[in-house]
């Protein structure tokens, strides 16, 4: 697969953008009767999984449209290769943007986060300023960090961040 995806706006705070890209797609000749449903069932599988070509992890497609009516088979390639244009609903934040996150759990040394429901961050308490403002945090709570790092490891994503100097005030 090949994706031709334009720059999307990094200015959403909530790191979600929406992305109108072209995709060449390999599907088997198994669904060569529908197209759509080798189209669909190898979008699926990029689903929650960390894109190089999208710089971030799509959550959603919609719009998915053929460029044409007819695929082509590559010389001794089995698949079959089509055009698509597709609607993709990508999570990438940028380095320094803040997110907001859901305190899932705390330990001494760290606080872990869930964003958006399926991504994992984590605010480390490296001083005691800090050490002392994630204290007055609570399982459940919603808090806005900001991104320090981005981690991908087999598709997935992980981000480390830090509480905001707002918070520190508090």
């Amino acid at each position: 697969m090949s994706i031709n995806a334009p720059d999307s706006d990094q200015g959403s705070s909530s790191g979600l953008h929406q992305c109108e890209c072209s995709m060449k797609l390999y599907i088997s000749p198994a669904y060569l009767m529908d197209p759509m449903a080798g189209v669909q069932s190898q979008l699926s599988h990029m689903l929650l999984k960390y894109t190089p070509q999208l710089r971030g992890v799509p959550l959603a497609f919609s719009k998915v449209d053929l460029v044409s009516d007819t695929g082509f088979i590559r010389h001794d390639e089995p698949d079959i290769h089509l055009q698509a244009s597709i609607s993709v609903l990508v999570f990438a934040p940028a380095l320094h943007q803040q997110l907001v996150g859901v305190v899932t759990r705390m330990s001494g040394d760290h606080v872990a986060l869930l964003v958006h429901g399926a991504f994992n961050a984590s605010i480390i308490k490296q001083s005691d300023v800090s050490a002392d403002a994630a204290t007055k945090l609570v399982v459940g709570q919603q808090v806005h960090f900001v991104l320090k790092s981005i981690t991908v490891a087999d598709g997935l994503l992980s981000m480390l961040g830090e509480l905001p100097q707002a918070h520190y005030a508090r």
